[in-house]
């Protein structure tokens, strides 16, 4: 008889329906005595948790989904969501954090198939309302926030809080001094834009969100439709609030924000629009750590005219300072970056962003030099390397249309052209893409041309000069130098000219910013003088002292595959593998590097040890120069595969550029001729050049080293060993 009067359990309908009422008497019982509420207080905590235990499941069984629905259609059956959030205040922290948990799971409980939260929050969409303004109140500011973001999660009421005026108001939250407010406040606005993460680590608040693809679809749609209707207002107050915040937090936030917002191809539209901006650009710069330039104005192009045409000054285009911001943090120059790329990566930059960033060149390339992520990233340095190469070719552009003008009119109208992005076609320079062609094209026509020479002197007796106690030259070095002289100053009479051996002769001449041709007429003497067929010729271009174009190449190849075919099986092998190594090199800066017509990239080893390694013994004999030569060696070697001595510095870097080689150093080389053709080729595969000590590549120092990406960090350390 005692089992009939067991109380009958509560299904999840009467506990919805009692914490109603509870919810209910709370909101009501303003005159009722203190126990009396505090017992109905206990009890309503108590409902709820229960409702949590129902939707999530406890450690002894996990959630029933017929109860969860059944919990779900009777909770947006009679309002308890508004009651329960209204009533929020009201409750201790544990039963706020519960109801939190609550709210959370309902909006994705399914009942029939249907999130009938969606429909609920579309007709009382004031409910949003309130929960926004909970941001005000710093002890209900995370839990209404954990409230609002899964709310959002559906395309309606996501779609009615951008399009509200509260959205202005989370620039300002996200400022707050309460940190905790600030930090939800920034994750709220970071799920806005479809975005499935997590908060940052500083963040106390940790964000446990996940979106279904489609509704993250659909999110990306109306975002893109908001940013398109409210860039101007949206983007001024992010730059200024977020972007250029005295706060850390929020500027690292932000900065990586925008990079996901950009970066979506749904804000394709949206991401031209802020990248053609040239105050996006300033603060980007700022993020990023570099002292900006701003963009020349009309003035500032008359006087460079007037100062290239009258030869006071080189020109220059850092013209103009301004004191900004420096930005200490590497994280934020990291996700900073991301967004710069944007902005070179941009094919359609206005005047005014190419200006900007020419001016800005060299300090950019100095960041560049020695800006990496903590862990090995190829996708960085490839995007860091395509960055320079946008830069490169803008200054190119702007050096060839000075160089090229022969009056103050033609420069003045061909600069300011260019300022305005008007179109203008003046005889003999059609554009830059057709001058490196015509550049490649003429220094390739010369290089066969000079390999004539070298072939017909191979296999004579040489008339050998000494330039040094090794450093030898020959009549065929002069006569192709000549030649090669001759054929590059027919086409381009206005440009510079260095020369191996008419430096020898003559002495130096000093690099500048001019185009300038810089040749090596037979890189290899000594192998040519012994019958050794790793010779070639060298010829570079450079403009504003950067290697601008490249051509190597190897004349005897073409006579060792006819002298193969009388050869043993081993020598056919390595002729074969020799020709198949060096013939014909090019390289265009921004157009790629090429073996014989066909694209080359460096190798992709990550290993030192597995690395094969080439130097030279340079031409110097003298006891100190040899014991540092030998002692260097004899440390390298145990740290790599094997070592290479082939005799050429421009076959050696053109090794590096086809992957055939890993590692290659040379200190103490002639002069610029070794390498000003070859550096452009191995950056153009892929691979890095700079000096052996680390720090950036100097083509007048006589030292260089050049690896792919990936071992270069290594080498360097490894050099430094053998000092």
């Amino acid at each position: 008889m005692k089992g009939l009067f067991k109380s009958k359990p509560r299904t999840p309908v009467d506990i919805v329906r009692q914490t109603r009422d509870l919810i209910i008497y709370a909101n009501r019982s303003a005159d009722v005595r203190e126990s009396k509420r505090e017992d109905k207080m206990a009890e309503l905590c108590k409902n709820i948790r229960e409702l949590k235990s129902i939707l999530y499941g406890n450690s002894e069984s996990e959630p029933v989904s017929e109860a969860c629905a059944q919990l779900t259609a009777e909770f947006f059956r009679e309002n308890t969501l508004r009651l329960l959030i209204t009533c929020l205040p009201k409750l201790n922290l544990e039963a706020r954090k519960d109801a939190t948990q609550v709210v959370a799971n309902l909006q994705r409980q399914q009942v029939h198939s249907k999130l009938i939260a969606s429909d609920y929050l579309e007709a009382n969409i004031d409910l949003l309302d309130i929960l926004i303004a909970g941001y005000e109140n710093t002890d209900m500011a995370l839990h209404y926030g954990a409230m609002l973001r899964e709310c959002i999660r559906h395309q309606s009421v996501a779609r009615y809080v951008l399009e509200s005026q509260h959205m202005k108001k989370f620039f300002d939250y996200i400022q707050l001094p309460n940190f905790d407010i600030a930090a939800d406040a920034a994750a709220t606005f970071k799920l806005y834009f479809g975005l499935l993460s997590y908060a940052d680590a500083n963040v106390r608040v940790t964000l446990l969100y996940t979106l279904l693809q489609e509704l993250l679809t659909r999110h990306k749609s109306t975002v893109a439709e908001f940013l398109s209707k409210n860039y101007d207002w949206f983007f001024a107050e992010y730059n200024s609030k977020l972007l250029e915040s005295s706060n850390y937090i929020t500027r690292r936030q932000a900065v990586k924000l925008l990079g996901d917002i950009l970066l979506d191809r749904s804000n394709s539209v949206v991401m031209t629009r802020y990248v053609s901006s040239r105050e996006n650009l300033r603060i980007l710069m700022n993020l990023l750590r570099v002292r900006y330039f701003p963009r020349m104005h009309v003035e500032d192009i008359f006087y460079l005219a007037y100062q290239k045409l009258q030869g006071t000054e080189p020109v220059t285009f850092d013209v103009l300072n301004a004191s900004l911001l420096q930005e200490s943090s590497k994280s934020i120059q990291i996700e900073a970056f991301h967004v710069f790329k944007l902005f070179a990566a941009n094919q359609n930059k206005p005047p005014d962003i190419v200006s900007i960033l020419v001016a800005n060149r060299s300090k950019l390339l100095r960041l560049f030099a020695d800006f990496k992520t903590d862990k090995e990233d190829e996708q960085f340095e490839a995007d860091k390397a395509q960055v320079v190469k946008e830069i490169a070719v803008h200054y190119i552009r702007i050096s060839t249309i000075l160089h090229s003008a022969n009056t103050i009119f033609e420069v003045s109208r061909k600069l300011c052209c260019l300022h305005y992005g008007l179109e203008f076609n003046v005889a003999g320079l059609k554009g830059i893409g057709d001058s490196l062609a015509k550049f490649l094209d003429t220094a390739v026509d010369a290089a066969k041309r000079a390999g004539e020479i070298i072939r017909n002197g191979f296999y004579q007796t040489k008339n050998v000069e000494h330039k040094g106690q090794v450093d030898l030259v020959t009549e065929t070095d002069k006569a192709c130098e000549d030649l090669i002289f001759n054929h590059l100053k027919q086409q381009f009479p206005a440009h510079k000219f260095i020369g191996e051996e008419t430096t020898a002769a003559c002495g130096a001449t000093e690099l500048t910013d001019e185009p300038t041709w810089i040749v090596d007429p037979l890189d290899g003497t000594t192998n040519f003088v012994h019958g050794f067929p790793f010779v070639c010729i060298s010829i570079g271009l450079t403009i504003g002292k950067i290697p601008i174009v490249g051509v190597v190449y190897n004349p005897i190849m073409d006579e060792v595959r006819i002298l193969c075919s009388l050869a043993t099986c081993c020598e056919q092998i390595m002729c074969f593998a020799s020709s198949q190594l060096y013939a014909l090199f090019t390289g265009v800066r921004g157009q790629g590097a090429f073996f014989n017509g066909k694209p080359i990239k460096v190798s992709s080893q990550t290993e030192l040890v597995k690395s094969l390694l080439a130097t030279e013994a340079g031409t110097k004999r003298d006891k100190p120069t040899l014991d540092a030569s030998t002692n260097r060696i004899n440390s390298l070697l145990f740290k790599v595969r094997s070592l290479r001595m082939s005799g050429s510095c421009a076959l050696n870097l053109c090794g590096i550029a086809c992957g055939r080689l890993d590692l290659f150093y040379e200190l103490g080389f002639g002069g610029p001729w070794d390498v000003a053709a070859g550096v452009v080729i191995v950056e153009e595969a892929g691979g890095l050049v700079y000096d052996p000590s680390g720090k950036d590549f100097d083509i007048t120092a006589q030292r260089v080293a050049a690896s792919n990406p990936h071992v270069k960090d290594a080498f360097i350390e490894a050099l430094r060993q053998s000092e």
